[in-house]
């Protein structure tokens, strides 16, 4: 005896909702990149294409990060693309998480830093909060590049991992002698290649170590058995 299943029916605008929230909700983050993020705000057009020349490859899924962009009336007329690297930083901030940051200021690794473009901390971004006046800065740890936030009242960005937020200036990050001396657009940046390549880099340079310490005690018990 067969058992008959019920079966709801929907309405099409029922069907229209449940297939706007699965695309909305099963769309990886790694299917975003720079130019998608930043497309939809016009007056940051020129910081978008500089931006996706420098960064063309997907690595949103790699870390919660906060873009600092800056709009095309405070925009330098020619700027290299390497030098937005330091824009984007590998940490997401809103708002309200900017002015917890304490007077003495928050350190942040920027993309710049992560790609081995600066070393130690050089290539990092120290963010201040001035609670008297509510003005949030933006300082380059190398230089004396610094950028402050514009008076927005809300973050930019349609992504939970992805903050947009407007600067009044570019913060130009380490060596800017390097940057000031391309004279054409490189090609886009592997961000997954870098990384790999600076964690390889990392790992030859413990090995080299290694094998100094290994020689030394090499020849200590050399010395000792002679004596």
């Amino acid at each position: 005896m067969a058992i008959p299943i019920s079966i709801p029916k929907f309405s099409n605008l029922t069907f229209v909702y449940l297939l706007l929230f699965f695309s909305l909700h099963l769309i990886p983050i790694s299917s975003l990149n720079i130019t998608d993020l930043l497309s939809p705000y016009h007056d940051l057009s020129g910081f978008t294409s500089t931006a996706t020349a420098a960064v063309a490859s997907d690595f949103f899924s790699r870390y919660p990060i906060t873009i600092l962009a800056v709009p095309n009336d405070r925009l330098p007329t020619s700027i290299p693309s390497s030098s937005v690297l330091s824009d984007v930083l590998l940490q997401y901030l809103s708002l309200s998480d900017l002015r917890l940051i304490s007077p003495t200021g928050k350190l942040v690794k920027t993309l710049f830093q992560e790609i081995g473009r600066a070393p130690g901390n050089s290539g990092s971004v120290n963010i201040t909060y001035d609670p008297f006046s509510d003005a949030v800065a933006f300082h380059s740890v190398a230089t004396n590049s610094n950028a402050t936030l514009l008076p927005v009242n809300k973050t930019l960005g349609h992504d939970p991992s992805v903050s947009i937020l407007l600067l009044n200036s570019l913060v130009i990050p380490y060596n800017p002698d390097l940057i000031a001396s391309e004279t054409r657009p490189p090609q886009a940046i592997n961000i997954t290649k870098e990384l790999i390549d600076g964690h390889n880099f990392k790992e030859r340079k413990q090995e080299k170590r290694k094998k100094k310490k290994q020689k030394i005690i090499k020849i200590l018990l050399q010395s000792r058995d002679c004596s």
